[in-house]
């Protein structure tokens, strides 16, 4: 990167009269000139991120990638609750968690390529602990179709999550949990499978899952390493988890990293995280046929990989949690393009923060309505507020002025503010909430329609 001082020299440097006759000049032009747009670029995430992290809605590492190679790093907010002035930085390390599920089936994958894992065999076979059901194969636990119950199902779960547990008593446990469904009869994510997966991996290797994820993800691919810890250790670099109530951050309850399966004590950076993401576009962990496989169903979370439509774009990624950390990694395969976010404290939608870094990145404006709210006047506010009616008279929702903004209260339920998208339509990004009016008579709205993903409600006055 060039120093605004080294980019005045280059500029004066390149009016020299006879330089600019030749051709190699302009060529020379474009070369010097391509990384000072990339600073830029580079000060308006910056300000992006600073701004969320004023506005309490985010504190988080940033990695992004494009054609594989590392194009931004940043950081914002404290590194764990109890070093409130120990700021987290791009070689700050993250808590896996449940994201840890993609990268432990990724490593399986590879295994099983290399005849080190027969996806038919039973886990029973391998681990002789489980007796659940003796004909369940590792396969069923990488395709998610073996019908085991999902442990945070558990009305124990949150006690038990602040204890430690063994392999051994992790596969006891998981076999109190009632079934989803008959074995082999259809598919649905559980993490449980993730859990089993990753202890028949590291019984069959003999190895630790930080090892394997070293060994199978990240050498050739980055300089990085995966560590291992139960819990983080701020002294080492390593992010805590924080949550926001009240008007302010706190420090988050903690579930123990091992009750969500040795993989759940791995950690990473996030930019370590960013190159295998673009690592698995670039088909260095399965056969490119196997791509279609995984990626078929795009609303299944028993793939391998989920499908994003951000600005009217196609990305795959992952996202994953922990306490009250958070992490989305997403590539678009076109240009792997990878835009990663490890937090250690979310107050707002992770997507809607990917969705304008893709904006920026391609030097596009965005709105974002919890930077920087439009306040309305009472005069215009008039035609949005008031008791609002479903059709069927069943559901009813309010709409007041509160501090120069809409708040929406429905029944039974939290009020949440909305934020002008547009004259007609306001959004809610933490709930993925969009409300469009409509029906504009004299000074008011007769009907508005809220939307959430697939479901769609109208209300009238």
């Amino acid at each position: 990167m060039h120093s605004l001082f080294d980019t005045i020299t280059i500029l004066l440097f390149l009016r020299h009269p006879r330089l600019k006759k030749t051709v190699k000049y302009h060529q020379l032009l474009v070369f010097l000139l391509l990384p000072i747009s990339m600073v830029a670029q580079r000060e308006e995430i910056n300000d992006y991120l600073y701004r969320l992290y004023q506005k309490d809605h985010l504190m988080a590492s940033v990695a992004i990638t494009e054609q594989s190679k590392l194009v931004y790093t940043g950081a914002q907010g404290p590194l764990h609750p109890e070093e409130a002035n120990k700021l987290a930085n791009e070689y700050t390390f993250y808590p896996l968690g449940t994201f840890s599920a993609l990268f432990t089936k990724l490593v399986a994958q590879q295994l099983v390529e290399n005849n080190h894992l027969n996806p038919n065999d039973s886990i029973s076979g391998i681990l002789p602990a489980f007796t659940w059901d003796t004909t369940i194969t590792v396969q069923q636990l990488l395709d998610h179709s073996s019908g085991i119950g999902d442990y945070m199902a558990l009305e124990a779960y949150v006690g038990l999550s602040q204890k430690w547990h063994s392999n051994r008593e992790l596969v006891k446990l998981i076999q109190t949990v009632p079934p989803m469904f008959e074995t082999g009869t259809q598919r649905a994510y559980s993490y449980s499978n993730a859990v089993l997966l990753a202890i028949v991996l590291e019984t069959v290797t003999g190895k630790d899952i930080a090892t394997l994820y070293n060994t199978y993800l990240l050498e050739g691919n980055t300089a990085g390493t995966c560590l291992k810890s139960k819990l983080p250790d701020p002294s080492n670099n390593q992010a805590g988890s924080f949550r926001y109530d009240d008007g302010s951050w706190s420090s988050a309850p903690l579930v123990n990293s091992s009750f969500i399966g040795p993989s759940g004590g791995a950690l990473m950076q996030a930019k370590d995280i960013a190159a295998v993401m673009s690592a698995v576009f670039q088909y260095k962990y399965f056969h490119p046929n196997q791509a279609a496989e995984y990626m078929q169903d795009q609303q299944s979370d028993a793939n391998l990989l989920r499908r994003y439509t951000l600005n009217n774009k196609i990305f795959w990624g992952w996202e994953g949690a922990i306490n009250g950390s958070r992490i989305i990694a997403v590539v678009q395969p076109e240009n792997l393009r990878t835009i990663t976010i490890c937090a250690q404290g979310v107050n707002t939608n992770l997507e809607a923060v990917v969705r304008n870094l893709d904006l920026l990145l391609d030097g596009e404006d965005f709105y974002d309505p919890e930077i920087a709210p439009r306040t309305l006047k009472g005069g215009e506010a008039v035609r949005y507020t008031g008791l609002w009616k479903n059709r069927q008279g069943k559901d009813k929702l309010e709409i007041d002025l509160v501090d120069g903004h809409l708040l929406l209260t429905m029944e039974d339920q939290a009020p949440f503010p909305l934020f002008p998208a547009s004259d007609q339509r306001f959004t809610y990004p933490n709930y993925g909430v969009s409300v469009t009016f409509n029906k504009l008579t004299g000074d008011n709205y007769n009907e508005l329609v809220i939307t959430q993903g697939s479901k769609r409600i109208t209300f009238e006055r």
